[in-house]
């Protein structure tokens, strides 16, 4: 009878032990993930980037990020490149809306209109339709500044 008690007690023991192990392990998932804090190994000041594009090869990209990165040292961009429209819209809104998405990132002009309800827009005072008129080029002014 000893025995048969004892192994109750450790079968009790090893389901108790698994249980907490998984619900550690199950909850550890819901904690927030700090945003700030990356894989890679950063030197203090390092600021690191991430850009999503649509279709264009890193060859036509990489001379403007070397360009940008020639005015700020301290900043590397990772450029990711994607060619599949709806994998890339289904991936972009879901990362924002789970507030891990790329830094910067790039949208058909089409996609703007489409996802207006979606977008906060910037105030006026910080950054108004004049001076998006001034800063981009027309045709940008059509596609994604809109009136209330």
């Amino acid at each position: 009878m000893k025995q048969k008690v004892q192994v109750l007690g450790w079968k009790r023991f090893i389901s108790l032990l698994m249980l907490m192990v998984l619900t550690i392990g199950v909850l550890s998932g819901c904690l927030k993930k700090d945003r700030n804090t990356t894989t890679t190994t950063q030197k203090p000041g390092q600021i690191e980037l991430v850009y999503y594009k649509l279709f264009d090869e890193e060859d036509v990209i990489k001379p403007l990020i070397q360009q940008y990165q020639s005015l700020h040292p301290n900043v590397q961009i990772k450029y990711k490149k994607f060619t599949e429209p709806d994998e890339y819209y289904q991936l972009l809104l879901n990362e924002l809306a789970e507030g891990q998405g790329p830094d910067i990132f790039s949208v058909p002009n089409y996609w703007l209109l489409r996802n207006s309800k979606k977008i906060t827009p910037l105030p006026p005072e910080a950054f108004g339709p004049q001076d998006f008129e001034d800063t981009f080029v027309s045709v940008a002014t059509k596609d994604a500044v809109f009136t209330d």
